[in-house]
């Protein structure tokens, strides 16, 4: 018997079941979205101002540099520019697309912009 409330994972479906036969009669089965290709943050177009802020893990895994990298950048006040929210720091997408957008040269003697 199970209790009551239970929650099993069948395939791509979450099924919920009651203590009684009468409730298993009623399961509530629910779906996960299915996520579709394309659908991402590129897919969307330019940023918005109200897309989601990432973190500095996230943002270090994007630039694909350590994160204890982009903390020095901000003591010495390089890097991709950041937001404070309370103690949290967090960056823009479009503040990381403009800071490498800043770093791309032609040759290894160009001067930075």
């Amino acid at each position: 018997m199970r209790k009551k409330n239970t929650v099993a994972k069948l395939g791509k479906e979450v099924v919920t079941y009651g203590d009684s036969a009468e409730d298993n009669k009623r399961r509530v089965v629910a779906t996960k979205p299915r996520r579709v290709a394309g659908d991402g943050p590129s897919a969307r177009g330019p940023p918005t101002p109200l897309d989601p802020l990432l973190t500095t893990a996230e943002t270090a895994a994007i630039l694909r540099i350590p994160k204890n990298t982009l903390e020095k950048w901000r003591v010495f006040g390089s890097g991709p520019k950041f937001t404070k929210v309370g103690a949290l720091v967090r960056y823009a997408p479009a503040d990381i697309a403009a800071y490498l957008a800043e770093q791309t040269r032609r040759s290894t003697s160009e001067a930075p912009a």
